[in-house]
């Protein structure tokens, strides 16, 4: 049967039996683009509810949008067509948007979006109490956070494949005559309160908080906590060694590396190494200010040219760097000790410089960070302080420390 012969029969096949034909074309968005835009290419729409108010965009169309912020008000996705962030949810966000999905009751194929973190900043400029709304459509490898309401509000029917949902107030529920989520291989974890049971649908290969069917734990679901790199700092990618890593639904399509999908919006990757960051509070000293930790060089083991650093420390006077595995806050002399765990000095003892700069370069070739339990080795994570003499601090105990430092190194 040639081309032409084929494509005719599903055409007429389909219109018997009663499912919409959908064109397929691809309209281009990227919101550093010039207004308003015509949807190529060269010449993209700057807003995606533009691009879909467009009366060339019709069913069965996709939205490519381009990496960026996209601050949309109220995007009423009603149309049967796919919205996908080129970047993924790293480098796709939709913030302070209220996104609806489909039309109640629509048959499928509705719309869906895929490749988006959707979040609610702290300036309160959200125009909804809902992060997102599925009438009915589907939601694939986005990520919903950071709002202090509902994050998912499904009226009808929802799809959710490969999504993470943390960090929320309320994570999922619905509209309560009646509401059908078919959820997997997806996280919920973090929230302030658990999700709603649904009446209906298929839940499963999911982990966290699962919204449970009555009576039904679901196939392949894994409660309890996945393995973030860090929930408190919003770090959602799968630590080496969450349950979530080759342990989604074997039906669905391989993971990039050839393995079973992963659970979540963000694969595992092994390479991945977060940012050093700063943590725990800070004290107030004899000079007036507080110390800070901070770091020079790079986490790579191979270069061996890490260097801590504690700046705005009190000129001239003696301290020690030291390390251990446990972010804590805990009183401790005029200040606070971060720094928790089997903990490891780092000797000799350093002075401030007249700038109040205490420095050590750390070996990773000498002891005590090349062997034993405060080995430190690529993969590993550690906090680091810098504890200092203040005869003259304002607690008057003698001494006081900097702030903390989270450093994971490299190979």
């Amino acid at each position: 049967m040639n081309h032409f012969t084929r494509s005719t029969l599903c055409t007429a096949l389909a219109s018997m039996l009663g499912a919409p034909v959908l064109a397929q074309t691809t309209w281009y968005v990227d919101v550093n683009g010039v207004p308003p835009g015509t949807g190529t290419q060269l010449d993209p729409y700057v807003s995606i509810a533009d691009a879909h108010a467009a009366a060339t965009t019709v069913d069965g169309d996709t939205l490519s949008v381009a990496p960026g912020v996209y601050v949309e008000g109220t995007l009423d996705l009603t149309k049967r067509i796919a919205v996908v962030g080129t970047g993924g949810p790293e480098q796709n966000e939709l913030r302070d948007t209220f996104v609806t999905l489909g039309v109640l009751f629509q048959s499928e194929p509705s719309a869906s979006l895929e490749g988006f973190t959707i979040s609610h900043s702290a300036q309160g400029l959200h125009p909804s109490t809902r992060l997102v709304n599925v009438k009915s459509g589907t939601l694939r490898r986005c990520i919903l956070r950071d709002t202090a309401f509902t994050a998912l509000f499904v009226d009808h029917t929802a799809f959710v494949d490969q999504c993470t949902i943390a960090g929320n107030y309320h994570p999922v529920t619905g509209f309560p005559l009646g509401w059908y989520l078919n959820m997997s291989n997806s996280i919920v974890w973090g929230n302030t309160l658990g999700s709603d049971t649904p009446d209906g649908g298929n839940v499963k290969y999911n982990a966290g908080q699962i919204p449970l069917l009555w009576g039904d734990p679901g196939v392949g679901n894994l409660p309890g906590d996945p393995g973030f790199w860090s929930l408190t700092l919003g770090d959602y990618r799968l630590r080496t060694g969450s349950p979530c890593i080759d342990t989604g639904d074997p039906a669905s399509p391989l993971d990039g590396d050839g393995t079973v999908t992963d659970m979540g919006a963000l694969p595992h990757d092994s390479s991945y190494i977060p940012e050093a960051y700063s943590f725990c509070s800070t004290a107030v000293h004899s000079t007036g200010a507080g110390a800070l930790m901070s770091m020079d060089g790079t986490r790579s083991i191979s270069a061996n040219d890490f260097t801590l650093l504690a700046t705005a420390c009190p000129p001239g006077k003696v301290g020690i760097f030291y390390y251990g595995p446990n972010q804590i806050q805990a009183s401790f002399g005029d200040g606070f000790r971060c720094v928790g765990g089997m903990t490891q000095r780092l000797y000799p003892a350093v002075f401030a410089d007249g700038a109040g700069t205490a420095e050590r370069g750390v070996d990773f070739t000498q002891h005590p960070v090349n062997s034993g339990s405060s080995m430190i080795q690529a993969g590993s994570t550690w906090k680091f302080q810098f504890w200092f003499r203040d005869p003259m601090g304002p607690g008057g105990t003698g001494s006081n420390l900097s702030d903390g430092l989270s450093a994971s190194f490299l190979p």
